[in-house]
Order: structure tokens, then sequence, then C-alpha cells
């Protein structure tokens, strides 16, 4: 009997190796899958930052044509006044010619 003890020791001992071994494989894989899902993470945020930029590219782009937008409609208003002002003053010179 007394060779089974060193042998239930060493299996002992093996499977404590193993169960260490095992572990130390279960907390790498851990640490893999967190890693992944912090650049997933890190990914996913990179991808909301672009998305909030073009956004924003977007709405400055829509603000800058509305001001042009505005501009112009300005323009042509001012145009239109100048050339109304134009025809009154015409007929005023006309009209008074004629008249007298």
């Amino acid at each position: 009997m007394g060779p089974i003890f060193p042998t239930i020791y060493l299996g002992r001992r093996e499977s404590r190796v193993e169960e260490e071994e095992e572990e130390e494989e279960e907390e790498e894989e851990e640490e893999e899958e967190e890693e992944e899902e912090e650049e997933e993470e890190e990914e996913e945020e990179e991808e909301e930052e672009e998305e909030e930029e073009e956004e924003e590219e977007e709405e400055e782009e829509e603000e800058e044509e509305e001001e042009e937008e505005e501009e112009e409609e300005e323009e042509e208003e001012e145009v239109e006044e100048v050339e109304e002002e134009e025809k009154e003053e015409e007929k005023e010179k006309g009209g008074g010619g004629k008249g007298g």
C-alpha cells in the first residue's frame, strides 16, 4: 500500500496543475473577450462620432444654402424695388410731360 499514496498524491498534484492551467486559459480567454469588447466599443464610438460630424457638416451646408437663398431673394427683391422705382419715375416724367 505504500506505493499507492505517492501516485494518489501525484494524481492530485497533476490535477491541481491542470486546474491551474485551465484557470489561466479561462483568464486569458476572458481577457481576450474583454479586449475584443473594448475594441468593438471603440469602433462604435468612432462610427458615432463620424456620423455626428457628417450630420453637423450637412446641417452647416444646409444653413449655408439657406443663407445663400435668402441673400439671393433679398437681392432679387432689391432689384425689383429699384425697377419699380425707375418705372414710377418714368411714369412721373412721362405723365408730367403729357399733361403739361
